[in-house]
């Protein structure tokens, strides 16, 4: 709620900027709750009160982010993606230039369109902030270099996602602060499932293991990052570890989700999908039939909220 609390000094109507921000606030608090139907009208309430708080438009971008993130949280991409690119188009507009809004919502954008099976969308998005680089700061500049390492390794592009994340890497590392700790981890796993794609597997899973023992280190780390780590490491280990570690891996990542962000949450799927092909490998047939099953139901779920054919391999890179 940076953002938010930085805005408050340019409103000039108190009353408007008070009820805007608690409407706000309160949205966040029914997601967080999850208390989504009430949550969803809060964010619409929300947004009337935005659209009236300022001529600039900045708090109809805020909230427009905030509506982004929301619906992106519940695989509903599409409507995700019309609000973060509302939201980026007013930043775009009002501010210009680089700031610290318009960065956060590339890389929401981003992060949809690569979801979304759309890594040209994110290339455009994340190039356009790259081409006003004397404007970035060292670390946002890694930080766009290693998102724009994600879109080119969803594009099958390894060679060079892996220099652009190899380049962003020790900025992250030199930075104590814990949001670069967390994009360590991010871009630890990012570089091992390359390496997995293009067959160094001994290396894959020494950058796995960096990264879990880094999650490790974090005390009440992202639930999402949690997630995604383990469901990484247990791809990896598939390959090179033994039958019992990636069971407990893929069991684990599971279970994980299924407690913290529910049984359809949409990344479900892909990892149901892997965790099957383990079992069926590992002769494990009736296991594997069940959990391909649910992972296919998550999976058409998916495709037929946001009309796409996606792969298991969609959200890998992040």
């Amino acid at each position: 709620m940076i953002i938010v609390a930085l805005l408050a000094a340019l409103m000039t109507d108190e009353s408007t900027q008070t009820a805007w921000m608690d409407q706000l606030r309160e949205a966040d608090r029914l997601t967080a709750e999850n208390k989504l139907a009430e949550a969803e009208t809060a964010y619409i309430a929300a947004r009337k009160q935005a659209e009236k708080s300022s001529a600039d438009q900045l708090p109809l971008a805020i909230t427009l982010e905030h509506m982004g993130r929301y619906y992106q949280s519940l695989g509903r991409l599409l409507e995700a993606e019309r609000f973060y690119v509302a939201a980026f188009g007013i930043v775009e507009r009002t501010l210009g230039g680089v700031t610290e809004i318009g960065i956060k919502l590339a890389l929401d954008l981003s992060a949809t369109y690569l979801e979304l099976d759309k890594p040209s969308k994110a290339e455009l998005v994340i190039r356009r902030i790259l081409r006003k680089s004397d404007e970035l700061s060292a670390s946002d500049r890694a930080i766009m270099l290693a998102e724009l390492a994600s879109v080119l390794a969803c594009k099958q592009e390894f060679r060079a996602a892996e220099l652009l994340f190899m380049e962003a890497l020790p900025v992250f590392e030199r930075d104590p602060r814990r949001v670069f700790r967390e994009r360590t981890i991010i871009t630890l796993s990012n570089v091992s499932t390359i390496y997995m794609q293009t067959g160094r597997f001994a290396q894959a899973r020494i950058y796995s293991d960096r990264a879990r023992a880094l999650l490790g280190t974090l005390s009440d780390p992202p639930i999402v990052l949690v997630f995604k780590t383990t469901a990484n490491a247990a791809a990896v280990s598939a390959r090179t570890g033994e039958a019992d570690e990636t069971d407990f891996l893929f069991q684990s990542a599971i279970k994980f989700c299924e407690t913290k962000l529910g049984r359809d949450y949409y990344l479900l799927g892909p990892v149901m999908n892997n965790y099957a092909l383990f079992l069926r490998k590992a002769g494990r047939r009736a296991d594997a039939k069940m959990m391909s099953r649910r992972a296919r139901a998550l999976l058409v779920r998916f495709n037929r909220e946001n009309l796409t054919g996606l792969t298991i391999d969609a959200s890998a890179f992040r």
